[in-house]
């Protein structure tokens, strides 16, 4: 029994990857909802692990200083340069938005890459 629980123990984790992005050097794990903040944008919520509801759309934002090398190997655009060193970029196909931005955060050069995440107005 032991050993039919652990093959199906893997296959669940290809079957639901887990969602994550890079904050301060750590894993920030995220639970997808059925709902999105709204609903006339593309946008996929999500909640971390501190209850906080975010959207994720098909941009990420990255700290670089060589953002060429990034453009060339992976599939994202440039939209904007934000001062010196950030960029937001958009990633095709959107479902690897996750994905992409982890990726590229490992890559030499990168100080951060995580999601462009669309945030709730909260009244203070």
């Amino acid at each position: 029994m032991r050993k039919q629980i652990f093959p199906l123990l893997i296959l669940s984790s290809f079957l639901y990857p887990q969602t994550f992005y890079y904050q301060n050097a750590q894993k920030v794990y995220l639970t997808k909802q059925e709902t999105s903040l709204r609903s006339h944008l593309s946008v996929d919520t999500f909640v971390d692990e501190h209850n906080r509801t975010v959207g994720v759309g098909d941009e990420i934002i990255i700290e670089t200083q060589n953002i060429d090398a990034l453009v060339a190997k992976y599939p994202i655009d440039v939209v904007e340069k934000i001062g010196n060193r950030f960029y937001r970029c958009k990633v095709t196909p959107k479902d690897r938005v996750f994905e992409i931005a982890a990726l590229i955060y490992l890559e030499e050069g990168v100080t951060s890459s995580h999601p462009n995440f669309i945030k709730e107005k909260q009244t203070r």
